[in-house]
């Protein structure tokens, strides 16, 4: 159906446009802000050496969330030995690849492994899962 502009319907459609214009500024000014914080939290995320020798035996779960990205983990510690490191959750945008990162820490036995090239974020998110799980067993 056909909407006028005569009779006063152009006062509406101003009204309109305008609520509409500060609906959008608002959440160009929110995601802005959200990145911002996200890119932030990422940046501090390093330091993911964990003394394998200093772990109890044992099965953690860790988790680290920066918004964006979140993973969740289970990793299981015998002799201290990585056993298994299992992705649980993993919420990315482009970090799939990421995920193959765990395989690495239980072959090379250490959590700061590299990360993949493209899926950076994922990579320090699920490490620093890691880490969390790990540092609950730390004697």
């Amino acid at each position: 159906s056909y909407v006028s502009l005569r009779n006063g319907n152009e006062r509406y459609f101003k009204k309109f446009v305008m609520v509409a214009v500060v609906l959008l500024a608002a959440y160009g000014i929110t995601e802005m802000v959200c990145n911002e914080k996200y890119q932030e939290q990422v940046a501090m995320m390093k330091d993911w050496d964990v003394d394998l020798d200093t772990v109890s035996d044992g099965v953690y779960t860790g988790e680290s969330d920066v918004g964006y990205i979140k993973s969740v983990v289970e990793v299981e510690v015998r002799n201290h030995q990585l056993i298994r490191v299992d992705l649980i959750k993993h919420v990315n945008e482009r970090g799939e690849p990421a995920e193959v990162i765990v395989d690495d820490m239980v072959a090379d036995q250490r959590v700061d492994v590299d990360g993949v090239s493209g899926a950076t974020n994922s990579s320090k998110v699920i490490k620093t899962a890691v880490k969390n799980a790990l540092l609950q067993g730390v004697q």
